[in-house]
């Protein structure tokens, strides 16, 4: 008989741990440094503080920016932890102002903040809370209380204690395995089978070389399209194409649209795509056809179609010409006010090829392992959409730039490293629209502008076999291959899967599931405002509104809608009408699910995501499995598991529930040491309420019922999980191992942390023991966490084997 050891902890009004053989360190007796406003320095004559410390602010005909208060330079010691707290109420703002709350350096500039926090809606006064750690060195660190645009408000009760005000439950080498109740573990997505093309060996086979799709036309792409079209009028069940390298200068996409039981087999071919309108015009060429958005930039577009194959096809672009990304250098740096600038090698060219190009996004990049992101790097944006916000440039020679701009001199240095992009969200790859049971097939993506794959609309039953997303091997100067997502689900009605697939180098999350939400506030008995939502097309007359309190608790309320009108549709705010009466929020407003889509039931398997920017996976819908995957070298976390809405960006996902995470190795993720409440973390749990990665938490479990088991997780940042706004969250048998060195060493490198959760369990997990994580373990929120079990999670010496 199995012999385990059970101790039954202590139990308080909100807080229930289930402790197997491990003891507990409660949060040390706080030091506090701030217990009033009263501390803080008010910022010109707009706002003041009460004999009762309480600031009141007032930045009403604001467009821009302004600073309210600050803490005294000093306050904050180099190498310590601190907890803020206070109080915020918003009495009056335009649309779009907001309170921004951040820890800044002013020798460091903002790149370098700490904890930012927005505040946007507080009708009543809301909780702030902002974990910090202040770098070791740096001594000028002050809490900044700003606006942004125009608002009234009021902030009180500001409390700053040196900690983080977590418990702390060590892990040891004598834990027996835990064999206690654990709760409900995920099952994740169901099995479905996406259908093939019926492959009626009656109807014909269709050569596009017979419509003149060569390689030497210059409008290939015409030929492809016309080559489709008449396979699509005489119902062919096949398209072939002669195995070649096709270039396509001035097209709109391949596309193919309206198809039912076909295959089209791309015979190992090469499309290279070059979207310039003036090579267009000097070959002649229309270049009425060139777009840069998401459907006529696309590079091949497959819509409403019905059992249909598509692969065995490579898709580039011209980088003689027109070159996506380059490897820069930092040659020179000028920090003098009002003159500051930084001067860029492009390591791979003595001429760059195009003289007029757009400096979009900087990534930090490690020249030695050729990877993106590094340990404390910085992410430098510049003219990020095209159009906007475009820096002075000069070239100083073939291969030397110079940029100016206010503030990233203070935080580039000669020698750095950086991965220049020069388009984002520019195109795609292969977009997908309302298909059912599509299959992709050996489509290789090396190199395009945009996400690599994009789905949106419903669509329903659909594969990747075999995909990547990688350079063509032997490539020189191949800097990046999709300059935006990998894979990007806008939305969908679900069953995707994933067999066997490589995505790498891109700019940004490999895989990002979801749906598009939307924020929202009551205007009538039947109609709400919109907030900032730009896609207003994802709400039609007619579909079904589901309304979430914005804690995401559910309102009760689901209702059709009769009618959308704009009111300001520059800034996304419309009037989405409805034939039932609204309920009274419990908050500021409402969020709102659309459910006419669903894009759940999604199956990854045997896959490997890396080495990009951002993200390897987010998750934000139901029903999953990752299974037998690699996430390695992502610049940000390994795993995104988040649901949220922002006042200025955007507004995703329905939540997560049904998760299962199983023999996956995560590796040297979170390269760029990105946190959350001020703990960077490898696998996040949780909700944004605001304009970034900070989280903010909710008790409401919008994400549940997620497992991670037999995984193993090497060289972790820092923790393995952050947790938070969740129930039913279990870490079960997997292996953690840290052998290699950080920078900054993190006392909390290699543990857990849980907040705002319910049902967490974290046992029996193996931790290598190592002196680059030496006191791994789980932090928890006393007062709002319940439930949580930890017991059998065993420290030994040597790495075992599966």
């Amino acid at each position: 008989m199995k012999r385990c050891g059970f101790l039954w902890g202590v139990l308080f009004f909100f807080f229930t741990v289930l402790l197997a053989g491990c003891s507990i360190e409660s949060a040390p007796e706080e030091k506090v440094i701030a217990d009033s406003f009263n501390s803080v320095k008010v910022v010109g004559k707009r706002s003041a503080i009460s004999a009762d410390g309480v600031l009141h602010v007032d930045s009403k005909g604001a467009k821009d920016f302004l600073r309210a208060a600050q803490t005294a330079a000093g306050l904050f010691e180099p190498g310590k932890s601190y907890l803020i707290k206070f109080k915020c109420r918003i009495d009056s703002a335009e649309d779009g102002a907001f309170f921004l709350f951040t820890a800044r350096s002013d020798s460091l500039g903002p790149l370098r903040d700490l904890g930012t926090t927005t505040v946007a809606r507080a009708r009543d006064f809301q909780d702030v809370e902002m974990q910090i750690s202040i770098p070791e060195g740096v001594n000028d660190y002050s809490l900044k209380f700003s606006t942004k645009g125009s608002l009234s408000g009021v902030l009180k009760d500001l409390k700053i204690t040196q900690g983080t005000g977590l418990d702390f439950y060590p892990f040891a080498e004598s834990q027996r395995e835990y064999c206690g109740e654990i709760g409900k573990t995920a099952t994740g997505c169901p099995d479905f089978n996406v259908e093939l093309p019926a492959g009626n060996p009656n109807a014909p086979v269709v050569n596009a070389a017979d419509f003149g799709a060569t390689e030497n036309n210059l409008k290939f792409c015409d030929a492809m399209n016309a080559a489709v079209a008449h396979c699509r009028k005489v119902g062919a069940r096949k398209l072939v194409l002669p195995k070649g390298v096709y270039h396509l200068y001035n097209s709109g996409p391949i596309t193919f649209e309206g198809l039912k039981d076909f295959e089209f087999d791309g015979g190992g071919s090469t499309f290279i795509f070059l979207r310039d309108k003036g090579l267009a015009k000097m070959k002649g060429l229309d270049a009425s056809k060139i777009s840069n958005n998401f459907q006529d930039g696309a590079c091949v577009k497959i819509f409403e179609c019905e059992r249909v194959k598509v692969g065995n096809f490579n898709i580039d672009w011209d980088w003689a010409a027109d070159p996506l990304g380059s490897i820069v250098r930092v040659e020179n740096v000028c920090a003098s006010p009002g003159g500051e600038y930084i001067d860029y090698k492009f390591v791979d060219y003595d001429n760059f090829p195009r003289r007029d190009l757009r400096v979009a996004n900087l990534s930090s990049y490690d020249p030695v392992s050729n990877l993106i992101g590094v340990e404390g790097g910085a992410t430098l944006g510049y003219e990020f959409y095209k159009g906007k916000n475009i820096p002075k440039m000069e070239w100083l020679s073939g291969n030397v730039l110079r940029v100016w701009h206010s503030h990233y001199s203070r935080r580039a240095k000669v020698g750095d490293f950086y991965r220049m992009q020069h388009y984002y969200y520019d195109g795609a790859g292969v977009l997908t629209h309302q298909n059912r049971h599509l299959t992709l097939s050996k489509v290789n993506v090396y190199s395009c502008r945009g996400h690599a794959f994009v789905v949106s609309g419903t669509q329903q039953y659909w594969q990747y076999l075999d995909c990547s997303i990688k350079p063509p091997e032997g490539a020189k100067a191949r800097a990046i291959t999709c300059t935006a997502d990998h894979l990007h689900v806008v939305n969908s009605r679900g069953y995707m899967k994933l067999i066997g697939c490589d995505f790498m180098l891109g700019a940004d999350d490999c895989i990002n599931v979801h749906d598009c939400t939307g924020y929202a506030v009551r205007k009538s008995d039947f109609s709400l405002e919109t907030r900032n939502v730009r896609g207003i097309k994802m709400f039609k007359v007619g579909d079904p509104i589901e309304l979430r309190d914005d804690d995401f608790s559910p309102s009760g309320f689901t209702g059709k809608i009769k009618s959308v009108k704009p009111i300001d549709a520059s800034k996304g705010v419309h009037e989405i009408v409805f034939a039932d009466k609204i309920p009274q929020p419990k908050g500021e407003g409402f969020i709102m699910f659309n459910r006419y889509y669903s894009s759940g039931n999604i199956l990854l398997r045997n896959c490997k995501f890396h080495s990009n920017r951002a993200r390897g996976i987010i998750i934000q819908c139901p029903n999953v499995t990752v299974e037998n995957c690699v996430i390695k070298n992502n610049e940000m976390a390994g795993m995104r598991i988040v649901t949220g809405y922002t006042p200025n960006l955007w507004s995703e996902g329905f939540g997560v529930d049904n998760l299962l995470v199983r023999g996956c190795v995560f590796e040297s993720t979170n390269r760029t040491d990105v946190k959350a409440d001020g703990f960077a973390r490898d696998i996040h749990i949780g909700i944004y309420r605001t304009t970034g990665e900070r989280t903010g938490q909710t008790m409401y479990p919008i994400m549940s019922n997620i497992t991670f088991e037999k995984n193993t997780f090497k060289n972790a940042y820092g923790l393995v999980a952050f947790i938070t706004s969740s129930g039913n969250v279990v870490f079960r048998e997997n292996i953690i191992i840290n052998d290699i060195p950080r920078k900054k060493p993190l006392p909390y490198r290699g543990s857990f942390l849980v907040k705002a959760s319910t049902d967490t369990a974290i046992v029996n997990n193996i931790i290598v023991e190592s002196k680059y994580a030496p006191n791994p373990g789980v932090y928890a929120e006393a007062d709002t966490v319940k439930g949580l079990k930890i017991g059998g999670n065993k420290i030994v010496s040597k790495f075992p084997e599966r």
